[in-house]
């Protein structure tokens, strides 16, 4: 319990100054501390169990100097705490602006009083730099004792004062205590701020619930609170951070913005930093003999200092305010914020640019603008220039600013602006990024046919982390990591995409990096009222405004969009030619804010080329509450209205397609494809994986089925194993059963391998062992609704249709109002494929029909049931309605195939037949062991 306060505790002993030993010193408190009288606190709550007895923060600022006094008091209640106890006796502080004053450290045992420093406990001093793995140096130090002598039921009082006085505040000091919220109950909690009358202190307290008041005594304002602040209002996760701001005491000794413009002003004055005729003026003289232009002049100096000045924050000595000279910085290579402001505002100067720094908070973002004018409000700075009417953000710690991004807006928010006349903190406003940050080029290629995948290239350029992370790990000499690195970013951006070829370069001039590839793209072509349509993918395919504001304290925040961000994508379709035309619907063109981004669409049709572009880029930095409902309906639109290619009502159908594509030999160009895929990756199982579809989809089991078993040798799972023993059941009937039994040793529950090894065996009259795979695979975990259907299953193919029938009248049974559409849909199935209790089938299926989303394969039962009936022409109508729903069916147009046949339509029939045969191989398995045939 104690651990995870730990670092609440560490937060209010850190002084955010401090002063000027590295030695600890033991000394009483000074008059203006108002020490807890620990006998009467103890005496008046002899029952508590609370770890905290004492948990008291008070600072002092007077002329220029902070002190920082903490007086804790603990229960030492158990073995968990005495090894953690050590973890909260030390103290920090900065040797170089102020001093480390231990009090008391006391044992409280039975009423009596040990002074552990009296007793042999000593006060070690270290210097941790945990900040190393950040590239930062701080110099603080750390107080640590381990106390001798303590035992189970000892109390331990720890107090200390830090002092400290930082000149690059100009006489002035600050704080910022952050108030643990109290999940950890206390006897007693305190913060207190004291300052003289005569001087001016600003303080915020951030919080729920939380009281405060002041008082006078003796020439000074005395600011007491509690110290652990309530359990606060809890806020949605998307909340500017205004609204999600931790409990916190603030106060500063600045009156204004403006005063804190102007002290910061003081530190980042140029003059005379860079010596006519020293290094560092050649190197800016270089600059400006390269070009005149101001914007190619800045773009050279910042990266000038992004390149060949490395990170590193200094903050030794006055180093946490205070920047290091350019000459330092230089001679050194490397320099933290401030020291690459201070350097980039000197070559501005030299090269004619006007130029100041604004300071920034990285974290607080739109929060800075609630705390008190101070230098605790930032963490960062930056420099801004002014070109013509322009204005130009410039961080010289970040990598790889280019000219057409010196205009970026940062992501900050708000600024403060360093200037002598004085500035007021100022929002930041958005501006389009001057590059997207991933700019996809695509093109399918779909000029042999449709039902054949398309043949796609892409040139992506991106100037994001991801090209970051690819160009380190282009040099971790792993070829095959960095090549499926490299896929998974293609096959993010590309439509159900098989990578074939993939390159990467990084272009150090643009900063940008590159990826090129090629590769075999199943694009989905579905067929609906008769023609086939190809919803092509967009932006906002993926956009959601998933906020939460039912709470009635919510619903006037806004939403935080994030950093700015800007995305680009130009595709084009290259389609088989015609005698008629393809079409575009949905919405071709959009110019709009949606959702806080502005997005600009066009697409157009020219011949057979489809034409896509879109731009996509945040334009705001929230969105108000009142505007998400009308942008939600914005998205929901654009995302209902899908944007699709449509085919002519007259393209051929795709098993036509591909009827025609064999005879024609067309196939040569893609089998090359994927004999390349295969052959780049002849050790993983997915190639031939890959490669089998391809072969079952153009009809050549028996390669796709040598495809499988290469992948076998080298992954076995259940699914390939499955797959393969469908493509064998009917030449290699034994091999068949083989595989489902080893997939079924791999995954006891696998439906699929179940229901096919128990099909199996009960078509070939071994009932017996068809239902004992039912029972192995529900023991083995198969849902109770699978393992029913299975039973009722294996019973119906064993010629057993009454035993059959009462297993699916208990399930659907067991079924509320409302849950039984699946059960209705089987029972419907099965009595149609035996042909018993039709008309109750019939009732079934429409029920079913009246609760399913999606009853496709509900109207194909139907149909059947109707055709069993000899009720032809509404049989066919069914027919006709699954399709519709679902154009890929086997079942559908072999059902639809004997429904035509018995009306004489023999062109019809064959058509459907040869569309079924198309689909499935062996549709015709399940229906032949029931007598329906043509």
């Amino acid at each position: 319990m104690v651990a995870k306060w730990l670092v609440g505790f560490s937060l209010v002993a850190i002084s955010t100054s401090a002063s000027a030993g590295p030695d600890v010193r033991y000394e009483a408190p000074e008059p203006w501390v108002e020490q807890v009288d620990i006998d009467p606190l103890l005496a008046s709550k002899p029952d508590s169990n609370n770890f905290y007895v004492v948990l008291d923060k008070q600072t002092k600022f007077e002329k220029g100097e902070q002190q920082a006094y903490v007086d804790l008091v603990m229960r030492i209640q158990s073995t968990e705490l005495l090894t953690q106890i050590s973890s909260l006796l030390r103290g920090n502080w900065h040797p170089d602006r102020g001093d480390m004053i231990v009090h008391k450290l006391e044992i409280i045992r039975n009423s009596n009083t040990i002074n552990a420093l009296e007793n042999g406990t000593e006060f070690e001093v270290i210097r941790q730099e945990k900040g190393l793995s950040q590239q930062q140096i701080n110099g603080i130090l750390t107080a640590t004792a381990q106390i001798k002598g303590l035992q189970l039921g000892d109390i331990v009082r720890y107090s200390f004062t830090t002092t400290a006085t930082n000149t690059a505040l100009d006489g002035r000091a600050e704080s910022y205590t952050l108030l643990p919220t109290a999940e950890v109950e206390s006897d007693f909690n305190r913060a207190r701020i004291v300052w003289p009358k005569g001087e001016q202190v600003n303080y915020k307290i951030h919080g729920d619930k939380l009281s405060s008041e002041v008082t006078e005594k003796g020439g000074y304002s005395i600011l007491t609170m509690p110290l652990f602040a309530p359990k606060q209002t809890e806020m949605p996760a998307d909340a500017p951070q205004r609204f999600r701001l931790k409990p916190s005491l603030a106060a500063t000794q600045f009156a204004t913005w403006q005063d804190v413009s102007k002290t910061a002003a003081k530190l980042y004055q140029t003059d005379g930093l860079i010596p006519a005729g020293s290094e560092l003026d050649t190197e800016i003289g270089k600059i400006a003999n390269q070009t005149t232009d101001p914007s190619q002049r800045t773009a050279l100096a910042v990266r000038f200092v992004q390149d060949k000045i490395r990170y590193l924050f200094n903050g030794l000595g006055a180093g946490n305010y205070v920047p290091q000279t350019p000459q330092e910085t230089w001679q050194l290579r490397y320099g933290d914020c401030k020291a690459k402001t201070l350097l980039l505002l000197a070559m501005l100067k030299k090269l004619e640019i006007e130029a100041e720094p604004v300071l920034v908070n990285t974290r607080l973002k739109d929060g800075i603008n609630t705390l008190p004018p101070g230098f605790m409000a930032f963490d960062h700075i930056l420099v801004r220039a002014r070109i013509a009417d322009r204005t130009l953000w410039l961080d010289g710690t970040a990598s790889g600013t280019r000219l057409p991004d010196l205009g970026d807006a940062p992501p900050h928010r708000h600024a403060l602006a360093a200037t002598t006349d004085g500035a007021d903190l100022e929002q930041i406003g958005i501006t389009k990024p001057g590059r997207p940050f991933k700019n996809v080029k695509l093109r399918y290629d779909m000029t042999t046919a449709l039902v054949l995948p398309a043949f796609f290239e892409m040139e992506m350029t991106l100037r994001d982390a991801d090209a970051n992370n690819l160009r380190s790990a282009q040099t971790q000499n792993n070829p095959k990591a960095f090549r499926e690195e490299l896929n998974k970013i293609v096959e993010k951006y590309s439509t159900e995409s098989i990578v074939t070829e993939s390159s990467f370069r990084f272009d150090e001039e643009s900063n940008e990096g590159v990826i090129t590839a090629k590769g075999i793209a199943y694009l989905d072509w579905t067929k609906k009222k008769q023609a086939a349509r190809h919803n092509i993918w967009t932006v906002i395919d993926d956009t959601k405004l998933e906020t939460d504001r039912k709470k009635r304290e919510w619903r006037s925040i806004p939403i935080d969009l994030g950093s700015g961000w800007y995305y680009r994508e130009d595709t084009e379709f290259v389609l088989p030619k015609s005698a008629a035309s393809f079409q575009l619907t949905g919405i071709v063109s959009v110019s709009d804010m949606i959702g806080g981004f502005k997005l600009d669409r066009a697409a157009q049709l020219n011949g057979n080329s489809v034409k896509f572009s879109e731009d996509y880029y945040l334009n705001q930095w929230e969105l108000p509450a009142s505007e998400i409902t009308t942008e939600t309906r914005k998205i929901t639109r654009l995302q209902d209205d899908d944007l699709a290619i449509l085919a002519p009502t007259s393209y051929p159908d795709e098993w036509v397609e591909m009827a025609a594509l064999l005879k024609g030999n067309q196939l040569a160009q893609h089998k090359r494809a994927f004999d390349a895929l295969v052959a780049n990756d002849p050790d993983e199982d997915i190639s031939y994986r890959q490669r089998a579809y391809f072969f079952d989809l153009i009809g050549e089991h028996s390669l796709a089925e040598k495809d499988l078993a290469a992948a076998l040798k080298l992954e076995t799972t259940a699914d390939t194993l499955n797959w393969r023993a469908d493509l064998l059941r009917k030449t290699a009937p034994k091999t068949a059963l083989t595989l489902l039994e080893e997939a079924l040793a791999l995954e006891p529950d696998n439906f699929s391998a179940v229901k096919t090894l128990a099909e199996m065996h009960a078509m070939a009259g071994h009932s017996n062992e068809a239902e004992m795979v039912v029972e192995s695979a529900f023991k083995g975990g198969l849902s109770d609704d699978d393992t029913e259907m299975l039973r009722a299953y294996v019973t119906l193919l064993s010629g057993k249709k009454d035993e059959a029938i009462k297993i699916l009248d208990a399930w659907v049974d067991s079924k509320d109002n409302g849950n039984e559409s699946h059960a209705l849909s089987i029972r419907c199935w099965y009595s149609a494929l035996a042909k018993i209790e039709l008309e109750a089938a019939l009732e079934d299926c429409t029920r079913s029909i009246e609760l399913s989303e999606n009853p496709s394969d509900i109207f194909d039962s139907r149909g059947l049931v109707y055709l069993q009936l000899d009720r032809v022409d509404e049989a066919i109508a069914d027919y006709d309605a699954a399709l519709e729903l679902s154009p890929n069916q086997a079942s559908t147009y072999y059902q639809r195939s004997l429904a035509k046949a018995r009306k004489g339509d023999k062109a019809g029939s064959d058509r459907d037949m040869a569309a079924a045969q198309f689909y499935s191989d062996d549709v015709s398995y399940l229906f032949e062991h029931f007598g329906l045939t043509r």
